[in-house]
């Protein structure tokens, strides 16, 4: 029992070392699209002042940077995780050519068999 009550308290650390640097990740991206949405307004400031010259009212102008934002987040989280399927991917094919007996299992394929053996 020893042994097992080690591994669990591994696993948890990793874990918690993982989530913590998710929460960072997190907070850097949406920083960079806050960066890069304040730098595309300062710089389309006469294209703006245009478009309100035109008749385009304040709403329409904050309509047309939260579309934008939206724009940049969509991309940036559909890259993330085709560029994170892509790696993990790859790095399970390395796994996989030096450690016989190795299989990568897909959380999907993972959850119901652990639903099974779990004791309630």
């Amino acid at each position: 029992m020893c042994g097992s009550d080690a591994i669990a308290r591994g696993t948890t650390t990793m874990l918690s070392i993982l989530y913590g640097l998710l929460a960072m990740a997190v907070i850097v991206a949406a920083l960079g699209v806050i960066n890069t949405v304040a730098i595309a307004v300062t710089e389309r400031a006469p294209e703006i002042g245009v478009l309100r010259a035109v008749g385009l009212d304040q709403h329409g102008v904050k309509r047309l940077v939260r579309l934008e934002s939206l724009a940049i987040s969509l991309f940036g989280g559909v890259l993330g995780i085709v560029l994170g399927v892509f790696f993990g991917w790859a790095a399970s094919r390395l796994l996989a050519a030096q450690t016989p007996g190795f299989e990568l299992v897909p959380p999907w394929r993972a959850w119901p068999s652990s639903w099974h053996s779990r004791a309630w």
